[in-house]
Formats: structure tokens, sequence, C-alpha cells
């Protein structure tokens, strides 16, 4: 969410001119509706504004209508790491027992109930159990152990999670694909499909391997930050991979004490936008002079950001698929405490 959200906290920047900080934009707004002072109120209008800020209305930019504009800063690249887990010793079993106690150490701090550990017996035969809880040296199987009991019994835990949590910041893929930051490894991008196609493909196979392809679910509705989501892979990862993959904000996770980046370039924005939020809450929603400044300021921003985008220049020639863009250099702008170039 740093990415995104200018945090008071950050006052160096803000010293400096960076961006207006959320009491700044309060000062802002009561400059010109002093009436406006409970602090949810405030809150709400500032929220708002960062809305408006992120998805922006149809707005004239250079003489021209423009409607759905994504800004250059808010598809960031992140990361995430999957997990896998493998632990192998021996244990203790007792017949007919929910207890099984390891012969060394204690159990490792990722084993979690829902688990599953196989446990091979004197004869050789596997015994497969799920995990009901840890404690130290100690394991609750959900059911009574099915094979003969003895000491020094080898076993073997895995942990491959089924999901993993996506950032409170997370409003949607880009671009469709995940990658798999790995030279070692020649795998295709990661395709973006539904869970369901997700579910078909685990029915036919469930074994780990490389991710193929990934779904993105929403899970729970956090207050302060939104919709959150969860990001499942088959087939489930067999290693531990760092993928990268690009995003769009979401605009819930901004929360009071914080304030959508942008920096200089649109510090003016931001502060219009409040205003004309407020005028359009205080007069019963009409939209008046402050409101439509505010407009006028976000296309100016957007003309801004248009502007620092690279622009294709075509094609780089006969059987090349390789597009040439024009350089950033001397076009290097700030937003908040990011700067992009």
């Amino acid at each position: 969410m740093a990415v995104f959200v200018y945090q008071m906290a950050q006052a160096a920047a803000a010293a400096a001119g960076a961006a207006p900080t959320y009491t700044d934009l309060v000062s802002n707004i009561q400059e010109v509706f002093p009436q406006i002072t409970d602090a949810d109120e405030l809150a709400s209008i500032i929220k708002q504004a960062c809305e408006l800020f992120l998805y922006p209305p149809e707005v004239v930019v250079s003489g021209k209508r423009l409607s759905g504009y994504k800004w250059s800063f808010i598809a960031p690249a992140a990361t995430l790491d999957t997990i896998t887990e493998y632990s192998t010793g021996t244990v203790t079993v007792v017949d007919e027992s929910t207890t099984i106690e390891i012969a060394d150490g204690t159990w490792p701090s990722w084993v979690a109930a829902g688990h599953v550990i196989v446990i091979t017996d004197a004869a050789g035969a596997e015994h497969t159990h799920s995990v009901a809880s840890v404690s130290g040296t100690e394991i609750e199987l959900t059911v009574a152990y099915d094979g003969t009991g003895a000491a020094g019994l080898s076993y073997v835990i895995h942990y491959h999670p089924v999901n993993y949590t996506l950032p409170a910041s997370f409003g949607g893929m880009v671009d469709g694909a995940m990658h798999i930051l790995d030279s070692s490894i020649s795998a295709e991008p990661i395709k973006i499909v539904t869970i369901d196609e997700i579910w078909r493909l685990q029915h036919g196979d469930s074994s780990a391997g490389t991710p193929q392809f990934a779904a993105v679910i929403p899970v729970v509705f956090a207050a302060g930050t939104g919709q959150q989501h969860e990001i499942h892979f088959w087939p489930q990862p067999d290693a531990e991979y760092e993928i990268t993959y690009r995003h769009w904000v979401n605009a819930d996770s901004v929360a009071t004490g914080e304030y959508v980046i942008g920096g200089a370039p649109h510090s003016f924005t931001m502060r219009a936008l409040c205003r004309g939020v407020a005028e359009v809450i205080q007069s019963g929603g009409v939209e008046g002079s402050y409101w439509n400044r505010g407009l006028m300021s976000l296309g100016g921003s957007i003309g801004h950001d248009r502007r620092m985008k690279p622009r294709n220049r075509g094609y780089a020639g006969a059987g090349s698929e390789a597009l040439l863009r024009d350089p950033m250099s001397g076009l290097v702008t700030s937003y908040g405490d990011r700067v992009i170039s």
C-alpha cells in the first residue's frame, strides 16, 4: 500500500513539498468550508477525492474529452513468494492414539492444523493422517493412528498452500499474466483464469509443480482496507518461486491519515478535488465552481502524466515484435517518495 499512498509518517517528503499531508488537506477544505469540523466527514471527503483521482471520470484533456484514464503510477510491479515446506525424521506413535511425538527437537514452526503427515511403519506401509493441532514436540491427529505403534517410525510432512493472500492495495490484475523470476526455469507466463478453471485442472491433476495458471478470488471485506483478494495457483507450487505481477490500486485501501500518492505534480489537484467534493456535499449534490475547478485540475494532471509515459514509435523492423519507445530520460518526475524515470 505504501507504493500508492503518502503516509503522514513520511514527514521529510512532506517538508520538501512533495505532497500535502492528510492534515494539509483537512486545512485546505476548512479554509473554504470552516463549518466542516467532523473528523469522519472530513475523512469521507478526502477518501472520495482520492477515488476521483485514482479512477477519473470523463474530463477535458488538451481540448479533448477523455474517460477511464489509467495513471502511470497505479499499476506497479509487485512480487509474491510461494512457499513449500518439507520435513522428515522419526516419531513415536502409540497404537490407536491420536498423539505423535517427534523423536528429536520440536516440530517446525510452519506445521499447522490441516497439514498432512505420512508415517511409514516397520513393514514399509504408509499411513496418511491430517494434523488437528501442534504443540512443541507433539502433534494431535484428527483421527487415531491406523497402524502399529512404535518408536523410531519415519515420517514426512509437506506444506503446499492452496492460496496466497494478495496485498490490501490489490484492485485487479494488469495484463492477465504473472511471471516467475528465475533464470534457471524456462517457464511461460502464468496465465490468469477463472477459479472454475483452476478447480477443473485440480480435479484432473492435483500434484504440485511449476505454476502455469492462477485465479484471483475476492474473500473478506475488511473495514479500512476494503475488498481483499486471494490467488490460487495450478499446479500448487512445488518450490519457492518469486513471482512478479502488476496490479491496479484498490482505492478502499486509502484510509484516514493517508493520501493517494502523486507528489508535487498533483498536489494542487488533490486540494482542488477535496474542495470540489466538499462543495457537492455541502450543497446537497449541486456541482459548483469548486467542483469544476477540481475537474479542470484533474484534466491538467492527466495531461502531465500522459507526457511522462513513453510513446510507441512502431516496430523495430521486419521480423521483430519489439517496440521502439521514446526514452524517458529528461522526463523524470517524482510521485511522493517514488521517482519514476
